[in-house]
C-alpha cells in the first residue's frame, strides 16, 4: 500500500495546530501575571519590611528634628538663666585646645558683650601669676581622674589692664577609650565686689584689733546666737583664753554657766533694742563695770550686742 504523504511544503498537522494555540494562550496569560512562587514571596516581604524602614526613618527624623528643637530651648533658657545669675560658662575641646566661653565673659572683663573662642594658652596668659600654680594643679587633678570637680578663686587680667576675681568651676564631662580627657564644662563668675568686701573687713577688723587692744578693758561683739565675733586681747588677760579660741563660740560654752547667769538678762535686754549697764563683782574675782549695746545693721536690724567691761576693783595699796 503507498503512504500517503502530506502536500509538499505543509508543515502543519491538526495536532500541531492544537499545540500551537495551546503555546500562544500561555504565552498570553504569563505577560498578564508573573508566577507565583516563593521567589516572588521574598520581594514582596522585602518591599514591605523596605516601606517599614521608611516609616521608622521619618519618625526618628521627625523625633530627632523634636529633640534638636528642645534642646535649643534648652540651652536658650540655661543660657538666660546663667546670665540672670552672672555666671559665664565655657566648653573646653581638649583635644584641640579651644575653649567656648559665653558673651558673660567677655562683659566681666570689660569688653564687648560676646561669645568667644580662644586657646587655653591664651587663656592662662590672663591669669594673675600668683594664681597659675594652684590653677593648674587644681585642674589637672580632675583631668586625670584624681577629682570629680574644681572650684578656684583667682585673678584675671581685664581689657583695662587691672585684675578681677573670678570664681571658677569646672569638670570633664567626656572621656575616650582610653580615659583622658577629652572635653569639659564650667562656669565662672565675677566676685570682685566680694572679696574687696572680704580685704576691707579684715582691714577694719584689724584696725579695730589695734585700737581695742591698746585700752584696758574688754571689748566683745556677740551675735544673734550669742556667740563670739569679735574679742580683744583683754579677754585673753580675764579668762586665759586666745582670741583665735573664743570666736564662734557660744556664750555660755566659753564663760561657764555660773557667769553666764550673771549677763544673760544683760545680753537679752540689749538684744532687744535697750543698752544696758551695771556693775557687778565676776567669778573671776573682779569689780566690773560693764555696758551692753544693741549691735544695728545697715537697715536698723539688731544682729547682735557690743559690750564693754572694765575692772574697777580698788586698788591695792602699793
Amino acid at each position: 500500500m503507498q503512504d500517503v504523504q502530506p502536500p509538499s511544503g505543509s508543515g502543519a498537522t491538526p495536532a500541531g495546530d492544537a499545540n500551537d494555540e495551546h503555546a500562544q494562550a500561555h504565552d498570553r496569560d504569563s505577560d498578564a501575571a508573573p508566577a507565583e512562587g516563593p521567589g516572588h514571596e521574598s520581594i514582596a516581604g522585602l518591599r514591605r519590611e523596605l516601606e517599614s524602614l521608611k516609616a521608622l526613618l521619618a519618625a526618628s527624623n521627625r523625633d530627632l528634628a523634636h529633640f534638636q528643637r528642645a534642646s535649643r530651648r534648652s540651652d536658650e533658657r540655661l543660657a538666660l538663666a546663667l546670665s540672670a545669675a552672672g555666671l559665664a560658662w565655657w566648653d573646653c575641646d581638649f583635644t584641640t585646645g579651644v575653649v567656648y566661653l559665653s558673651e558673660e565673659w567677655s562683659a566681666m572683663l570689660g569688653g564687648e558683650r560676646k561669645a568667644v573662642r580662644i586657646t587655653l594658652t591664651e587663656l592662662a596668659d590672663l591669669v594673675h601669676p600668683d594664681d597659675c600654680a594652684t590653677l593648674e594643679r587644681e585642674s589637672l587633678a580632675v583631668m586625670k581622674g584624681d577629682k570629680p570637680s574644681y572650684r578656684v578663686e583667682h585673678r584675671v587680667r581685664d581689657q583695662r589692664g587691672g585684675w578681677r576675681w573670678i570664681d571658677s568651676r569646672g569638670e570633664v564631662t567626656q572621656r575616650d577609650a582610653r580615659g583622658r580627657a577629652t572635653r569639659g564644662t564650667g562656669t565662672n563668675i565675677d566676685i570682685t565686689a566680694r572679696v574687696q568686701a572680704e580685704q576691707a573687713l579684715r582691714q577694719n577688723e584689724a584696725l579695730l584689733r589695734a585700737f581695742t587692744d591698746e585700752i584696758p578693758m574688754l571689748v566683745t561683739v556677740i551675735d544673734r546666737d550669742e556667740r563670739y565675733r569679735f574679742v580683744n586681747r583683754m579677754f585673753e588677760t580675764w579668762f586665759g583664753m586666745k582670741c583665735e579660741e573664743v570666736i564662734g563660740r557660744r556664750v555660755i560654752d566659753v564663760i561657764g554657766d555660773a557667769e553666764y547667769e550673771r549677763v544673760r538678762a544683760g545680753i537679752a535686754e540689749a538684744m532687744s533694742g535697750t543698752p544696758v549697764s551695771f556693775r557687778r563683782r565676776s567669778v573671776i574675782g573682779r569689780e566690773i563695770f560693764a555696758r551692753y549695746f544693741p549691735h544695728r545693721d545697715e537697715a536698723g536690724n539688731i544682729v547682735g550686742v557690743y559690750t564693754l567691761a572694765e575692772d574697777v576693783s580698788p586698788k591695792e595699796p602699793g
